[in-house]
């Protein structure tokens, strides 16, 4: 979810649950795997840094480049990875830009955070998560 009157480029925290992380076969759309980056959808999507269509977007590389444990709350470890991103112009195939997506992942409760906007100050907040 973005906040009201976000546009395309707005920084925001997805937060993703159970019913969308659904175990499946591996090329089921919604199966999350932690050995690539959350992307849902089909085709190549458009930049997430820019409000125009013509860069896409893609993850270049086959492992992340942080992975780890992170707290999320009391009592809580998710799985952490860091994954570099990158916006390249559709007509060239060059890169344009680059982003980091973080990603919090809670196999038990299967619970996925992603941050692929650089929301300053998340790590503090998710390792502060209050549990109810």
């Amino acid at each position: 979810m973005k906040p009201a009157g976000c546009g395309r480029t707005c920084a925001y925290v997805q937060l993703v649950g159970p019913k969308v992380l659904k175990p499946g076969p591996e090329d089921f759309l919604e199966t999350y795997r932690t050995s690539r980056p959350f992307a849902p959808g089909t085709g190549v999507p458009t930049c997430r840094l820019t409000t125009g269509t013509e860069d896409g977007e893609r993850f270049p590389d086959r492992r992340p480049v942080a992975s780890g444990t992170r707290k999320v709350g009391a009592g809580h470890t998710a799985q952490y990875r860091a994954w570099r991103g990158e916006c390249y112009s559709m007509k060239t195939d060059k890169k344009t830009r680059t982003f980091v997506q973080r990603e919090w992942y809670l196999p038990k409760e299967r619970i996925l955070i992603v941050d692929s906007s650089g929301v300053a100050g998340l790590d503090q907040i998710v390792k502060a998560a209050t549990w109810k």
